[in-house]
């Protein structure tokens, strides 16, 4: 199994034409995140990269760029483009990336 490149996955982070927030997909509150797609040779491979945009919380809002995800034949890595986010390259299956993490329990002092 051979590993993908990030390095290179970087060039293809950011889409050139965002979508348009007047798009009718937007408006629909059942939907979380729309996709759009692209098949492009990054790093001498063969990948698809999906772009999740999460939707906005009013009407006319620009939708917002949450996942781009990077997927071969036998594996796959997913940028979070989140700015709190610690780290960014994750490797979460497409159901569990926008799960909250939980941070470890903080240490109790020693009851006298």
């Amino acid at each position: 199994m051979e590993r993908i490149d990030k390095k290179a996955c970087r060039l293809f982070l950011e889409p050139v034409t965002p979508p348009s927030s007047d798009c009718g997909l937007f408006l629909v509150e059942s939907l979380k995140y729309i996709v759009r797609t692209a098949v492009k040779i990054v790093g001498h491979r063969r990948l698809l990269i999906l772009c999740l945009y999460a939707r906005g919380e009013t009407p006319g809002d620009r939708p917002k760029l949450a996942f781009t995800m990077f997927q071969a034949s036998d594996s796959f890595v997913t940028y979070d483009h989140d700015p709190d986010s610690k780290t960014r390259w994750r490797t979460a299956m497409l159901d569990n990336l926008d799960k909250v993490r939980y941070a470890p329990a903080a240490r109790s002092s020693p009851r006298l």
